[in-house]
Order: C-alpha cells, then sequence, then structure tokens
C-alpha cells in the first residue's frame, strides 16, 4: 500500500490557481446577476468547465424559460 502525504505531492501550476479564482469570480457573478447578465455569464462559465455544445445549449434554455416565467 502506498501512502503519500499531501505536503509531497506536487502543486498545480500556477494557471490552474488562477484559473479557479476566474471560475470562483464569475459563479459568483452569476448568481447574483439579473437574468439577461446571466446569460452572458454562460459562456464564460461553460468554457471554463468544459461544457459540451448541449450542455451550454441546456443552461441557456432554462434561462430563458425562467425569464419568460417571472
Amino acid at each position: 500500500m502506498c501512502v503519500r502525504k499531501i505536503h509531497d505531492s506536487p502543486s498545480p501550476p500556477p494557471t490552474t490557481d488562477v484559473n479557479f479564482q476566474y471560475l470562483k469570480h464569475v459563479v459568483i457573478k452569476f448568481i447574483c446577476s439579473r437574468e439577461d447578465e446571466a446569460l452572458q455569464l454562460i459562456r464564460a462559465i461553460s468554457t471554463l468547465l468544459e461544457f459540451s455544445p448541449e450542455e451550454r445549449e441546456h443552461v441557456k434554455r432554462y434561462l430563458n424559460y425562467k425569464v419568460y416565467i417571472q
């Protein structure tokens, strides 16, 4: 059985931390935004999370539906 200490594992590349911080910022903005702004933020979120085109469209359709029923 191989046991590794957490501090012995290599640290993630710096871009991972930057991407995570950017993703965190975009998600917070998405959650707190109006629907029209949220629709614009889907592109950034879907790029960072590597959504498929179908997943991106699903989220867009849901937000449009949500706007429509309000």
